[in-house]
């Protein structure tokens, strides 16, 4: 199975990384629900995996926020 290729914070657009967010937020939502109704959860790891996606995701907004300021 082929890997998806991370574009770097000055490929990817703003728009792009806020719709790569949201698409974790709702997984992690989704997962979070699950728990909440089943008291467990098939694949506990993803929990940390979409937290730490939107973290990225956050960190690179950011970065390009903070370029196009300092520029």
């Amino acid at each position: 199975m082929a890997k998806k290729i991370e574009k770097k914070p000055s490929e990817s657009t703003q728009e792009e990384l806020k719709l790569q967010y949201n698409e974790a937020s709702k997984k992690l939502f989704e997962i979070r629900n699950e728990f909440r109704l089943n008291r467990k959860l098939d694949q506990p790891h993803l929990l940390c995996k979409y937290r730490k996606d939107m973290a990225r995701a956050l960190t690179q907004i950011n970065q390009i926020k903070s370029e196009t300021k300092g520029s």
